[in-house]
């Protein structure tokens, strides 16, 4: 599991130093990902909790940490799956939908895609 997680953090892009604000901003909506990112969770949603528009939670956040706020919302996603993984061998469609993924397939690839493997490989 650890040669998984070696990557997991997304690459911070170079560029003129972003204002207080947004680093603030941005710092908010990894919070708000981070404690709710097994619920449904919209980019309207997550922008409204956060005090801002949609168009700007996803700026700034892309122009802060160099990924979408899709994309990180994924890998919490899997990340959490890896842990559960061993206490749900054989039930991967309900750990898939437990952690907001709308199937068993779309949780496979997205895990295929960010591991190098299926998900029924780990546990």
């Amino acid at each position: 599991m650890e040669s998984v997680l070696a990557d997991a953090g997304p690459a911070r892009p170079a560029g003129p130093t972003p204002s207080p604000a947004w680093r603030r901003l941005a710092r908010a909506l990894e919070e708000r990902l981070a404690t709710g990112f097994d619920e449904v969770l919209s980019l309207e949603h997550l922008a409204r909790d956060c005090g801002t528009s949609p168009f700007h939670a996803s700026r700034v956040y892309r122009c802060i940490t160099g990924s979408s706020l899709h994309r990180q919302l994924n890998r919490l996603r899997l990340r959490e799956a890896l842990f559960r993984l061993p206490d749900m061998r054989g039930r991967l469609t309900e750990l898939a939908l437990e952690l907001g993924f709308s199937s068993h397939s779309h949780f496979s690839s997205a895990f295929r895609a960010e591991y190098g493997q299926a998900p029924s490989t780990l546990g």
